[in-house]
């Protein structure tokens, strides 16, 4: 506006070929598009041919920008050869280093929280397998190999566990689902499930082996 001689949005623009357009309004091009408040727009009447200099396509979300960018040289109708196509990078830069940051409290945050559950885990089936020495004792007693006694004890830690993972899944997945408004990526809860199972298990492996080494006749005496 300043360089055309305008103090507001009044007047008119004249193109190198004479024509004469009137101002409709103003706009304060930023972000990627910025270089734009060296121009002056044009609307095109419905039968005037122009040649389109430039094709701007904006997207909502980051991960979308390669999808946004195929469709729209797919929309122009040329070969992707035959136009120069420029991404803004600041924005993805900005998501990697954030989401790169997540991405590393996430994985502390797992292995803290798995850590815990080994702990808990290993601490509740000692309680469990004390309660129970006389039962694994008259097992031995009776016959029961110290396989039998390891098994017994690490498919009830796990027939605890995997109800209480998948209830764990759906309600964290619920939980984000409110909270974002879209299901997360089936990965990681699949894979966080999976992992506590696996934790809980290797928690009761301790506690198994304590209650199959005991020797049988010992527990049976102790009142």
């Amino acid at each position: 506006m300043e360089r055309l001689g305008l103090t507001a949005a009044a007047g008119a623009v004249e193109d190198r070929a004479g024509r004469t357009f009137p101002v409709e309004g103003t706009y304060a091009a930023t972000g990627s598009l910025s270089d734009l408040d060296a121009f002056v727009l044009i609307r095109p009447s419905a039968d005037e041919h122009i040649t389109a200099r430039r094709f701007v396509v904006a997207a909502t979300l980051v991960e979308d920008v390669p999808a946004v960018v195929s469709a729209g040289v797919d929309a122009i109708g040329v070969e992707p050869a035959e136009v120069e196509v420029a991404q803004a990078t600041g924005l993805g830069d900005v998501r990697s280093v954030v989401a790169g940051t997540v991405g590393q409290y996430g994985r502390t945050l797992v292995v803290v929280v798995l850590a815990i559950t080994l702990a808990l885990g290993a601490l509740t089936m000692f309680a469990a397998v004390t309660a129970r020495r006389r039962d694994f004792g008259r097992r031995r007693a009776l016959g029961a190999s110290r396989a039998d006694v390891v098994t017994i004890v690490v498919v009830s830690a796990l027939a605890a566990a995997i109800p209480g993972a998948v209830i764990g899944v759906a309600a964290g997945s619920g939980l984000l689902r409110t909270a974002t408004g879209q299901w997360p990526s089936y990965e990681f809860p699949l894979a966080v499930g999976f992992l506590s199972v696996v934790v809980v298990a290797a928690a009761a492996l301790p506690p198994a082996l304590s209650a199959a080494f005991q020797d049988p006749v010992r527990v049976l005496r102790t009142p």
